[in-house]
């Protein structure tokens, strides 16, 4: 099928359109796998259970399944899950959230609490209504893969992975088998996290404290990697905001948003800040600069104040950002055509309403506003066509107009780093 002829709001209907319709197909799904489950017609179908019927004639992958069993199940106790599911006010991941705390008495209050949440807020959702324990502070080393017989490296090294996500309100242990789960057909359990043996009850939660280890876990632990350990603690949801919000201040300079990062730069700039050793080592270096700058300035020559200059007139003044910062509320300021504000909050840039190599000016505050990268780049390819913007050409369907301005510099020094903090 050739889509390429299709305007850039005729894809957003169709995109539109063809969403609903895969809600829909996914509710009629769910109320006739119900059905099936109800009357065990896997097992005149030949299958050993529902679970086996979904992976090998539907096809589905064993994640897949277990999900859409799950919410079948869900949906057969409570049928208002179905309704929530059609009209786009939830989603196959909120259902599986709250199945496993839906009751007669608390299904209407919950799901009106759920509807249109997002997933994180239907876990923190839940986190209320039936809160668990914190996960005990933890340092230890990852274990090597090697080391721990009848498993291999990826296990080891989606655990590893996980750790330094910023996620959810994590449980209290990593589950090694789901009870609720679909059968094999060997009667077990699908597990559904890869599960390390482990010498200790400790060890089997996942939590390794140097203190409480038996002599056999201590020698099976040994460092994934020279260097590396395993951090865990639990926090509040005023810190994992405050820890999101740093992450999307650091994605020009960690694109990836890993946890080490994060904590990483807000430990390099406490010390910088707190560490008597670090300020006067820097003291001593700006000293050393103001006197080659003083150097420089007083050296005659036909360059003096040149360069410096330029430098000024082309750079956006601190002012000018900390103003443009506070008007656009740390926000992408990108509006569409239906009045939609962009909610992007990380890796934003600061740019020219008119163009720098259109003659906008830089002074003026009424000329710079926020963006994220990907409305600075469709701003540009508004004003100079979608074959002008450098390394990231796009096929925008449309395009702007053809003008050849010369040297294009759209992009101001993103916020991030060696860029000014905002205010």
């Amino acid at each position: 099928m050739d889509l390429d002829h299709l305007s850039d709001d005729e894809l957003r209907g169709r995109l539109r359109c063809l969403s609903g319709h895969e809600r829909r197909l996914l509710a009629d799904l769910l109320r006739h796998l119900a059905q099936a489950d109800k009357r065990r017609a896997s097992d005149g179908w030949g299958f050993p259970s529902l679970f086996a019927y979904c992976t090998e004639e539907l096809r589905y992958s064993e994640a897949s399944a277990y999900k859409r069993i799950t919410a079948a199940r869900a949906a057969a106790r409570c049928p208002a899950l179905l309704d929530l599911l059609e009209g786009g006010r939830t989603h196959l991941e909120a259902i599986l959230i709250l199945a496993p705390h839906l009751t007669e008495d608390n299904a209407a209050d919950l799901l009106a609490r759920a509807d249109g949440k997002s997933k994180r807020e239907v876990e923190v959702l839940v986190a209320e209504l039936a809160p668990r324990p914190d996960i005990r502070d933890c340092v230890m080393r990852l274990p090597d893969p090697a080391a721990l017989p009848g498993h291999t490296s990826p296990s080891v090294a989606n655990l590893a992975g996980a750790s330094s996500a910023l996620i959810a309100p994590a449980s209290p242990s990593a589950p090694v088998g789901d009870p609720a789960a679909p059968p094999n057909g060997d009667g077990t359990a699908i597990p559904s996290w890869p599960a390390l043996p482990a010498a200790s009850p400790t060890a089997a939660a996942g939590i390794l404290p140097a203190r409480e280890t038996t002599a056999l876990a201590r020698e099976r632990l040994r460092p994934l990697s020279p260097g590396r350990v395993h951090f865990g603690f639990t926090g509040s949801e005023s810190l994992r905001a405050k820890l999101e919000r740093i992450r999307d201040l650091l994605l020009h300079k960690h694109p990836g948003g890993r946890l080490e990062d994060v904590i990483g730069e807000m430990a390099e700039v406490f010390l910088d800040a707190k560490d008597p050793e670090r300020r006067a080592i820097r003291r001593e270096a700006r000293r050393r600069s103001e006197r080659r700058q003083e150097a420089r300035w007083n050296a005659p020559g036909p360059d003096t104040g040149g360069p410096a200059a330029a430098r000024t007139d082309r750079a956006i003044p601190q002012a000018v950002r900390a103003q443009a910062w506070i008007r656009d509320g740390g926000r992408c300021a990108f509006v569409a055509k239906d009045g939609r504000r962009c909610a992007q909050r990380g890796g934003l840039e600061f740019d020219h309403i008119i163009p720098r190599a259109l003659g906008g000016p830089s002074g003026c505050v009424d000329n710079v506003r926020l963006l994220c990268r990907a409305h600075n780049q469709f701003a540009a390819r508004e004003c100079f066509g979608p074959g002008l913007v450098g390394p990231h050409r796009r096929n925008s369907g449309t395009g702007g107009r053809k003008t050849d301005p010369g040297p294009i510099q759209r992009n101001e020094r993103p916020i991030g780093e060696n860029a000014p903090r905002p205010p």
